[in-house]
């Protein structure tokens, strides 16, 4: 038998270390963790949406949330999630928006979530890439993961705006695969101008960073999450390089 001849050989997969995985990760960790919706300030989430907190050890997620295939496999986490589900319901009797407090299921589409669909929230969240990669990074650097039940409002035209050196750089529409909501006439961009600086204010005197991204629902003028700058979607300006101004 020839060189050319001889079967393939490919070396044994190996996987990578928790220790090793700790370490890659931790880079894009310490950018999120300033930004985690349970961690934020009282007055920061004042200006948010109303949101009930639920903590699950790391002890629990690591053997049990991780082997998951869409909760159902797992009674107990099926069960919990729901029970946690109804008692947010409780709260938020006209239907709750379900993420952890890192990121949410988007790639399962925006879900309000009711006592009529609320069993489907288990296989939501263990059928979407977004949440097993936190729930598997998350595990290597915090004692628990936090689950996030937010009541459903009514976001209207969503924005996204971004800051360096606590200064506003850009505002740029969120939902930009899809046509404006609205035609953007000059009194619409300066009313998101207004909002954005007026939320800029409230927030920079309890925030840590200088340089993040912040979203707004201007229907009610919320602010929806703060996100990692650099990290996050640079939507109609396309990179960061070319963050200047106002986007529709």
């Amino acid at each position: 038998m020839t060189e050319e001849q001889k079967p393939l050989s490919l070396p044994a997969l190996v996987p990578p270390t928790d220790e090793e995985v700790k370490q890659w990760t931790l880079r894009n960790w310490q950018a999120v963790q300033p930004t985690l919706l349970s961690g934020l300030h009282p007055e920061i989430l004042r200006l948010s949406i109303p949101t009930m907190f639920f903590s699950i050890p790391i002890a629990e997620v690591q053997p049990d949330w991780l082997d998951c295939f869409d909760g159902k496999d797992n009674p107990h986490v099926f069960r919990r999630i729901v029970e946690y589900g109804h008692e947010a319901l409780k709260e938020f009797p006209d239907g709750v928006f379900f993420k952890l407090d890192s990121r949410s299921s988007k790639d399962w589409g925006i879900v309000r979530y009711t006592a009529e669909n609320i069993e489907e929230l288990p296989g939501h969240i263990f059928g979407s890439e977004r949440m097993l990669d936190d729930l598997a990074v998350q595990r290597h650097h915090r004692d628990a993961i936090v689950l996030c039940f937010r009541q459903w409002i009514e976001l209207g035209e969503e924005y996204r705006v971004f800051v360096k050196d606590r200064q506003i750089q850009g505002i740029t529409r969120y939902d930009y695969r899809d046509p404006p909501k609205r035609e953007h006439t000059p009194e619409i961009v300066t009313a998101v101008e207004h909002r954005a600086a007026a939320l800029l204010d409230a927030i920079n005197p309890h925030f840590l960073l200088d340089d993040y991204v912040f979203d707004i629902g201007m229907r009610e003028g919320v602010l929806i999450e703060i996100n990692p700058y650099g990290l996050s979607d640079p939507c109609l300006f396309g990179s960061y390089q070319s963050i200047r101004g106002f986007a529709a």
